[in-house]
């Protein structure tokens, strides 16, 4: 009886230093479009490494061909199709030597199609889009 009353305890204590660092390895990007984003059509949301430099220098197409190329381009980290109005959740994890972007492949897409996301990455990120383009971004705690 008294080795149960100790184990579980120390079982316990492992299993959050084993499972706490993985949350804070990770980053939460919730996503919610509207009914109108994109005129209704699906479209795409992509992570993917990316210093300033990069960022900066890539438009919209060439950014845009990386989608989809083969061979797989190895900077993506992440990739999903948005159906309008509905809510998405990615999942991503945090790299400790290179910043991230993330990029909306809107039809007609608007100025704030893509967003840098700088370390020290933020556990948690909620971004709204509008019609053709992002449209709010709130974050919580590094």
């Amino acid at each position: 009886m008294l080795i149960r009353v100790i184990v579980k305890p120390l079982l316990l204590l492992a299993v959050c230093f084993l499972v706490l660092p993985g949350c804070y390895s990770t980053m939460q990007i919730g996503i919610q479009s509207s009914p109108q984003s994109n005129g209704g059509r699906p479209f795409y949301v992509m992570v993917r490494k990316a210093d300033d430099k990069t960022f900066i220098s890539e438009d919209y197409k060439v950014v845009s061909g990386k989608l989809f190329s083969y061979p797989k381009e190895k900077s993506i980290i992440e990739k999903k199709v948005i159906i309008p109005g509905q809510f998405i959740e990615l999942s991503v994890k945090k790299p400790e030597d290179i910043d991230l972007a993330l990029y909306f492949f809107f039809t007609d897409y608007g100025d704030n199609w893509r967003l840098p996301l700088h370390q020290p990455f933020y556990s948690q990120m909620l971004i709204d889009l509008g019609t053709n383009q992002i449209k709010r971004v709130r974050v919580q705690k590094r």
